[in-house]
């Protein structure tokens, strides 16, 4: 059997002569940073030789570039990475530069402190000598945490002082400029090329010949690059432009001749006057043509889309979105978000999918499987053990939480296990992997219950009753109901009929017995008695 012993040291030099401590690193660095050269790259190689030298084994670096210590840490996309695997005991310690590389607030430092604590994980400093296993430790990194907070308070105060200096003088405030601009001392400059497109957006969107979205196609298939490909902000995007931002153009009132600085964060509004790029009739037109395509736009309808958020594309993995207003016998589809444009260019070929058509599959399957008959219900029972009582509907509740309550006792064991060096990492990934989709699918299928824990008397031993329910029912409920029992949709490709149609893939979850969750999928073209295609 592979031993792996892990021990968790108050110190963070020592680990004991033949043992080793496996740690996590955390680096991060803000916008402000990175303008000084305090890098991830240097904190990164700093790590290296701190770890090489004390004979610790990194488990893997969280890197959180560009992101602000104001931030929460569970808010970050490696920070709460970082607190996820903390949970699952992967690692004994967590390492960071310096302790306002964490966080620049005092309260945020110790609410993730305590969070990894009860994990039994220890927070380290390769830079500031501080043991939080001792009182005097823990109030010395209250010390530090509360200096981190005063600079960081100090240099936001800075930044708002030359920020009104700038603005009172009709400079620049700092940031990239608008796309159609460029800086010269401080002040904002036509760019001849970048203007010449934001005029041409104007006028193809003002005189009513093409949508945002057909805009940016348009300008995609010249071969020009948006501004965020354009290398002002240091993104590594491709450059593809999007509908959003052609809004986003034709929406700021910088084009007319005034930028207006404070109009998103709720501060007071500033304005420095610069060269237009419009004139003022030009504006207004784009303006009237803004607010009339938004009253008709298809969000502002009643329609409402059931499926919404569960169904994905199957050929580029972009989020498929609800599109039509159903007025005026208009039909309403489900469209693949990157139709219109992929990133690196091109578009997805995934094919639209009536939104009636697929909304009555799905929601068929729902209630045959609400009623314990149908198509849907046969093929989970007959994948479920022979041997298995039916609980009632009082029950189930209770059966489901003592089902999670199994399974978080069962992770803690193997964490235990883990930590007395009887199990290999890998071994507890693999476990908890598996508990953690139990439980999730288990969670679903209580949400289904609860949602629909209204229905008063025994709803199992009256159908009748439940079907009448399930009839009257409306979108939101509908809506309800499929998320706690549908895991996910998957619109794809089939070419069985000889030409590119919709394949559906429906994964319905089934939790409720210890050893027992079920995907169920359901393929199929035509799934409403009559054969109407999908699209």
């Amino acid at each position: 059997m592979h031993l792996q012993l892990c021990l968790c040291l108050a110190g963070p030099f020592s680990t004991g002569e033949g043992l080793f401590l496996k740690v996590a690193v955390y680096c991060r660095v803000s916008t402000e940073d990175q303008a000084d050269a305090r890098t991830i790259e240097n904190q990164v190689d700093f790590a290296h030789r701190f770890c090489q030298l004390h004979g610790l084994d990194i488990h893997d670096f969280y890197l959180d570039d560009g992101v602000s210590g104001s931030v929460p840490v569970e808010q970050r996309p490696s920070g709460s990475r970082l607190l996820a695997d903390a949970q699952k005991g992967i690692f004994c310690a967590v390492y960071v530069y310096r302790l306002d590389r964490l966080a620049r607030t005092t309260l945020d430092i110790l609410k993730t402190h305590q969070r990894l604590s009860e994990s039994e994980v220890a927070l380290k400093s390769m830079t500031e000598n501080f043991d939080t296993s001792t009182p005097s430790g823990k109030f010395f990194m209250t010390t530090l945490g509360g200096i981190a907070e005063i600079e960081r308070e100090t240099i936001a105060e800075r930044m708002r002082v030359g920020r009104d200096r700038a603005l009172r003088e009709g400079r620049w405030p700092g940031g990239p400029p608008p796309y159609g601009y460029s800086l010269e001392n401080k002040r904002l400059v036509i760019n001849k090329k970048e203007a010449d497109m934001v005029r041409m957006i104007f006028s193809l969107y003002s005189g009513g010949r093409m949508s945002t979205a057909a805009i940016a196609h348009y300008i995609n298939a010249l071969g020009v690059s948006s501004p965020a490909g354009s290398g002002k902000k240091g993104s590594g995007t491709s450059g593809s432009w999007h509908a959003s931002r052609v809004w986003s153009i034709l929406s700021n009132p910088v084009y007319r001749g005034t930028f207006l600085y404070g109009r998103r964060g709720g501060q007071k509004v500033v304005g420095i006057e610069c060269p237009p790029l419009v004139t003022a009739e030009e504006w207004e037109a784009a303006g009237k043509a803004r607010r009339r395509n938004s009253q008709c736009a298809g969000r502002n309808c009643r329609r409402e889309y059931i499926l919404k958020g569960l169904v994905e594309c199957g050929l580029c993995g972009g989020k498929f979105y609800g599109d039509g207003s159903g007025r005026e016998g208009r039909l309403c589809y489900y469209r693949c978000s990157n139709s219109t444009s992929l990133k690196g260019g091109g578009k997805c070929q995934a094919k639209s999918v009536r939104a009636e058509i697929i909304e009555a599959m799905i929601w068929e399957d729902v209630c045959s499987f609400v009623l314990m008959d149908g198509p849907a219900f046969k093929r989970i029972e007959e994948a479920l053990p022979a041997a298995r009582g039916k609980l009632s509907p009082e029950e189930q509740p209770a059966r489901l939480e003592k089902i999670i309550q199994a399974k978080e006792t069962e992770r803690k064991r193997i964490i235990g296990l883990y930590r007395r060096g009887i199990i290999s990492s890998g071994d507890v990934r693999a476990q908890l992997d598996i508990i953690d989709r139990e439980v999730e699918a288990v969670k679903i299928r209580r949400l289904g219950l609860a949602s629909w824990s209204g229905m008063s008397g025994h709803l199992w031993d009256r159908p009748e009753a439940v079907r009448k329910r399930l009839q009257l029912a409306s979108a939101a409920d509908k809506r309800e109901l499929i998320s706690g029992l549908v895991e996910g949709i998957t619109v794809g490709l089939s070419y069985s009929g000889g030409r590119p149609a919709p394949l559906v893939t429906v994964r319905y979850l089934f939790g409720g017995f210890t050893d027992c969750i079920l995907s169920i999928e359901t393929r199929g073209k035509y799934r409403l008695g009559v054969p109407k295609p999908l699209y």
